[in-house]
């Protein structure tokens, strides 16, 4: 018998009780014995349908049907991809792929350049294979005290063109909008003011990146399609030092590499003046940017407390010898 073929379509208001049975199906299906009972039941309450029917008004909901029968469904929403459902019967057939990219395609034609979903920990391996990077892995708490982990993930769908440049005395008025810029949510994260800190990059002044180009800063712009988006400084302290300074991406930019590739701008520059060490100074008790540094080859140096300042700052080193040679 010749089976009908497959219809993508966009969702209308009757599928709804088709679509959340479709969607329980599944959570049933793929994640009963991987997360605990609490979890499970989060995941359903979630989808539920005043939520798939919004989620469907504010973005585009797509189904699957054959044979008559919604066999799957995805749906975008600005740049995030939720609910991405395919029937347990008809899974590794194909059909999550394609409900993937005719939602990338939709991203697309709106003029997105990254789209971000949250994976469960059965759907992990899926996105890994579809290019999607992991950011971050998170979990919720759910009843019970028990836990819900998942992972943040995006996928760049179209390369912009970026650029690297050493900034001159005429971009000191961008540099100080993107150090402010960059530094804003560091600053409200550790209530650091004007008052308690005022010399913390959020606050950072024309008078100060003046008086930075006079001692001898570098300085460097890195721009996405011509717009600028990201900086960082070179100070060198030593003859064999070099301190990294004033690194930041605006949030818009970020997790995109941005910042590993002016950190590796900076490593390059300071090779070829004769600098074998970079330094780094941070805030002791921000975790994840210390551990973000780890994963660059940075390692700790120890902590000093200073009068002036309402935190423990850390050092952190790396080396540049051996590996780029």
């Amino acid at each position: 018998m010749c089976k009908k073929a497959v219809e993508f379509r966009e969702f209308q208001g009757t599928d709804l009780g088709e679509v959340r049975a479709l969607v329980d199906r599944t959570i049933d299906g793929c994640y009963t014995g991987i997360y605990c009972a609490e979890a499970v039941q989060f995941f359903k309450d979630w989808h539920h349908d005043q939520k798939i029917l919004e989620h469907a008004q504010n973005g585009c909901t797509l189904v699957v049907e054959q044979n008559g029968r919604i066999i799957g469904t995805g749906t975008i929403i600005g740049d995030e991809i939720v609910r991405v459902f395919v029937d347990p019967t008809y899974q590794k057939h194909g059909f999550g792929k394609l409900i993937m990219w005719k939602l990338e395609e939709k991203a697309l034609s709106n003029g997105m350049d990254v789209v971000r979903l949250d994976a469960s920990i059965p759907s992990k391996k899926f996105y890994d294979l579809l290019d999607y990077v992991t950011l971050e892995e998170t979990f919720l708490e759910v009843e019970n005290d028990k836990r819900l982990d998942y992972c943040k993930m995006q996928k760049l769908l179209r390369e912009s063109a970026m650029n690297i440049r050493q900034a001159a005395e005429k971009d000191m008025d961008v540099l100080v909008d993107l150090i402010r810029g960059s530094f804003r949510e560091v600053a409200e994260k550790y209530e650091l003011t004007v008052e308690n800190c005022p010399k913390n990059p959020a606050f950072y002044t024309m008078d100060r990146i003046k008086s930075d180009f006079e001692n001898g800063l570098q300085y460097f712009i890195l721009e996405v399609d011509g717009r600028p988006c990201g900086c960082v400084a070179l100070e060198k302290a030593k003859p064999d030092v070099c301190y990294l300074m004033r690194l930041g991406v605006l949030p818009a930019y970020r997790n995109n590499g941005y910042g590993r590739a002016l950190v590796d701008c900076i490593f390059e520059q300071a090779k070829q003046i004769g600098a074998g060490r970079v330094e780094i100074a941070i805030i002791a008790k921000d975790i994840k940017r210390e551990n973000w540094y780890k994963k660059l080859g940075f390692v700790e140096k120890g902590t000093r407390e200073f009068d002036h300042l309402p935190f423990t700052v850390e050092f952190m080193y790396r080396e540049l010898s051996g590996e780029l040679e």
